[in-house]
């Protein structure tokens, strides 16, 4: 307690000025230094903050005011490499956010994605709340104590924040397309199916902008947009869609482009297309079971037949068709009666009229035609059965 009643009466004598500016200050600031450096035994002896009650020293009064030096943990050594390892997660986190906000802001900034974007930039905010020192950190660590995590730690679970924002973000890059692809494909096929085709278009287009999407599922969304332009009769748009889908290896493709050219009238070539699609159909085991595309090929090949008057062909061309629909096709496929409202006609050419009244009988029941092409086929070859026949689904 002298000592430091002592180094009050210095003090009072350099304000003063009766001690010279020489080397007795530079005395006094190397003991002030040995005062500093052995605190932790004084305030061992003295209980400062009674004393300051009773002595009330201004605050410039630094040894009045000491502290118990702070005990430095072995762990907290580490404290620079956390915080380094942080900020690489960080750099890898602001990286793949640079590639997932196109995806999100391309499809509509809905509640998941807000939720998916204002939890990682408030972490963030911890994150450099911490590392930045000063009140941030104080309140930080404060928030820490509260949950049981003491603060020499606070550290390492800033680090461990960066690294959960850094995993999220490339979980997120990895399935992100996909998803949202996948969305974009399903919401263009319902609103294809509900009529309202340029929205379909509009849905599978966005579809086409996501990158790193396989060629099977872009030549699918390249088949949906021949067929929206097949079923209005823009037949040259159809086929330049079908043909993008064919130079990723869409066998339906093929089907697809024949049955246009069946439309266009040019049959020789539609007769092209569509028998090396059956030859890559029902050589390939995979291909063999889509059953539906099996159908529309022999479907389409008897009904291009049919056109060029080789009946006997056609009839075993859409025979096949009528076996498969039978046996593998639910009732709603569409396109489905097609083949038997074909087969009718091709009895009709060759003057079976008992035989081909039973099937017109059963076509007007069936039929669901797809495209404008067929409906117009249809009322061509029979127009009494026209009124009867479902066209929802052509637009």
């Amino acid at each position: 307690m002298d000592l430091l009643l002592a180094r009050d009466l210095l003090q009072k004598a350099i304000a003063e000025g009766t001690i010279s500016q020489g080397e007795l200050l530079i005395t006094i600031s190397e003991l002030d230094d040995r005062l500093y450096f052995n605190r932790s035994t004084l305030l061992d002896l003295l209980n400062l903050e009674e004393w300051r009650k009773v002595i009330a020293p201004p605050e410039s009064s630094w040894w009045w005011f000491m502290t118990p030096p702070v005990k430095e943990e072995p762990w907290d050594r580490l404290d620079g490499i956390w915080n380094l390892i942080s900020l690489l997660f960080l750099a890898g986190f602001a990286s793949l956010m640079t590639q997932i906000l196109p995806l999100v802001a391309a499809d509509g900034v809905g509640i998941f994605e807000s939720f998916g974007l204002v939890g990682p930039a408030a972490l963030i905010s911890t994150i450099s709340s911490n590392m930045q020192g000063g009140e941030g950190q104080e309140k930080f660590a404060e928030a820490m104590q509260k949950i049981g995590i003491p603060k020499r730690f606070c550290s390492e679970v800033t680090c461990l924040i960066a690294g959960v924002l850094f995993a999220g973000a490339l979980v997120a890059r990895q399935h992100l397309p996909t998803y949202y692809f996948n969305s974009s494909v399903k919401l263009g096929e319902k609103q294809y199916l509900n009529s309202k085709l340029i929205d379909a278009k509009n849905s599978f287009e966005q579809a086409l902008k996501i990158p790193e999407q396989s060629n099977v599922n872009v030549a699918k969304v390249h088949t949906n947009i021949g067929l929206i332009y097949e079923s209005v009769g823009e037949n040259d748009q159809a086929i330049e869609s079908y043909q993008r889908a064919l130079e990723m290896g869409s066998n339906q493709a093929l089907n697809n482009i024949g049955r246009v050219y069946i439309a266009k009238g040019d049959l020789e070539l539609a007769n092209a297309y569509l028998k090396i699609g059956l030859e890559r159909v029902e050589g390939n085991p995979q291909e063999s079971e889509n059953h539906l595309l099996r159908y529309q090929i022999h479907r389409n090949l008897g009904w291009s037949y049919l056109l060029q008057k080789r009946y006997r062909e056609a009839e075993w061309e859409l025979g096949h068709a009528r076996i498969i629909s039978r046996d593998y096709l639910p009732q709603d496929t569409l396109g489905r009666g097609m083949a038997v409202c074909l087969l009718a006609q091709v009895y009709e050419e060759t003057e079976r009229p008992k035989e081909a009244l039973e099937l017109w009988g059963r076509c007007r029941n069936a039929a669901r035609p797809e495209t404008i092409a067929e409906y117009r086929a249809l009322v061509k070859f029979k127009p009494s059965i026209s009124e009867y026949i479902s066209t929802k689904n052509i637009f």
